[in-house]
């Protein structure tokens, strides 16, 4: 079951990649994975799995989601700092003229 897991058409590669070598996946490749499908394939394979072999791939799934929560936090913080950043240039302006 090894070269299965290995291979590129697998699902569970990029499960084995965030386990051993979470740099290599992008930030798209980690937002196109679905957890859960992810889960459910470890879970029930096709061919039986090493408790080993499914520990590293119930740990890649805990990094691809780690890895997905804080991509979206690091978008949602840059995106509010934007919003709170632009009203207070121009209050200041705002007062500055007024002074």
């Amino acid at each position: 079951y090894a070269d299965f897991i290995f291979s590129k058409k697998n699902p569970l590669n990029r499960v084995w990649l965030a386990a051993h070598f979470d740099k290599r996946l992008t930030k798209i490749q980690v937002f196109d994975t679905n957890i859960l499908a992810m889960i459910n394939e470890i879970l029930n394979p096709d061919m039986s799995l090493s408790v080993r072999l499914s520990g590293h791939l119930l740990f890649g799934v805990i990094r691809l989601y780690y890895l997905q929560l804080c991509y979206i936090l690091d978008e949602t913080a840059s995106s509010y700092l934007k919003q709170i950043k632009a009203p207070l240039d121009k209050e200041s302006r705002y007062f500055e003229a007024k002074l």
